[in-house]
This record gives C-alpha cells, structure tokens and sequence, in this order.
C-alpha cells in the first residue's frame, strides 16, 4: 500500500510518463486495471546496444540495499531483502559509480502487484519487472542496453524467454521494449464492484498463455 506522501510523487510520474491517460487509468485503478504482457525470445545471441552515455551492467548486492533506496526513493528495504530471499536478483546500469537504471527479474512464478495476482512461468521463462531509469537518464538508451545484457546472462543459464509487462497508456516503455526485441502477446486486467471481481483472461500459467 503506498504511503499518503507517496501519491503527489507517484501521479506526478505517472502523469510524466504516460500523461493524463496514465493518471486516468490510476484513478479507475480501484475498479478496473489492466497490464500488457510482452515477450521476448532470446534463443539466439543477443547484441548490445550502444548508449549514449557510458554505464556498466551489474547485478545489485545485498550490501548494497541503501545506494538503491538512494536511486529509488520509493522503494521499501524490506520489500528488496524479500526479494532476495525468494531468489530474485536485481540487475542495475551504473554511470560513474551511481545507480541510473534497475530492473528485477524472477524465475518459477510472478507477483503482479498491479493485479493482486501470481502467475506460473514456464521452466524457460524469465520474468522481469519493477524497472526504472533516472529521469535524467532517460531517453539514452540504457534500459534496451541493460536488458541485453539480461538477455545474454539468462541465455546462458539456460532460459530462453523473458517476459514483462508495462502498463498499455505507457507509450514510450512500449516502444523502448519493442526496440529491446520484445512483442505484445497478451492484456491482462480485472473489473471490481465491491466483493465481485472478474479476472481477465482466465488463465494463471505463462506456459499456456505463450504457447
């Protein structure tokens, strides 16, 4: 739940981000809410990307917990060493020695927190998600960057599809993804009046929704 001080800042990125739709669909959120899902195959070598400005990719430490509050004032440190007790892992774009990009990813099964709703991935499945860029570094290409260098680290594990979701009125995400290889495949949603809530489409397996 998003503390009272959070909301002028989340609506004033929202509204940046996605302009007066995005924060449209946040007011309606309580009742209705939907996601699209993209996927990306990465059977094949992945190439990097130039940015425009000189970053390294890395996978965030444990030790690390306050130069990620840092990059992300909204974050809970409860909430990242939980991910990491579930086996989450944090990969981050560093330029000169500071946090500009993060991105999480999981394996197994997926929390959409958007949704209220976990999903099961199939064995060859990553999922990726809760990704942000500075705002004075977007529009540099890092995130398309970072998540190559995703890409070949969870080839070589041996995975073979990442999966995200953005929210559909975040334009400029969606077309940063398609650049990054990524293609829409599915939306994902719920209706709510009171008690009564209808899930959109009825499944809870990636394996079955990619297939």
């Amino acid at each position: 739940m998003k503390k009272r001080g959070q909301w002028p800042r989340l609506v004033a990125r929202v509204f940046q981000e996605e302009g007066v739709r995005g924060v449209s669909s946040m007011v309606l959120s309580p009742v209705f809410r939907r996601i699209l899902l993209m996927l990306r195959s990465i059977d094949e070598p992945v190439p990097e990307p130039s940015t425009r400005v000189p970053v390294v990719f890395d996978l965030l430490k444990e030790a690390e917990v306050v130069a990620y509050i840092s990059f992300r004032p909204d974050a809970n440190p409860s909430q990242v060493r939980s991910r990491w007790s579930r086996g989450h892992r944090c990969f981050v774009a560093r330029h000169a020695g500071h946090i500009v990009n993060a991105s999480w990813a999981c394996t197994s099964s997926a929390e959409i927190a958007e949704l209220a709703r976990e999903i099961k991935l199939a064995p060859d499945q990553v999922f990726t998600y809760d990704a942000f860029t500075s705002p004075h570094f977007r529009n540099q290409k890092i995130q398309q960057a970072r998540l190559a260098w995703m890409a070949r680290y969870f080839r070589e594990a041996g995975f073979s599809r990442m999966v995200c979701h953005v929210r559909p009125e975040n334009s400029a995400s969606i077309r940063a993804l398609e650049g990054a290889g990524y293609q829409p495949f599915a939306v994902m949603g719920y209706v709510k009046l009171g008690p009564w809530r209808y899930e959109f489409p009825d499944f809870h397996n990636l394996k079955h929704a990619c297939s």
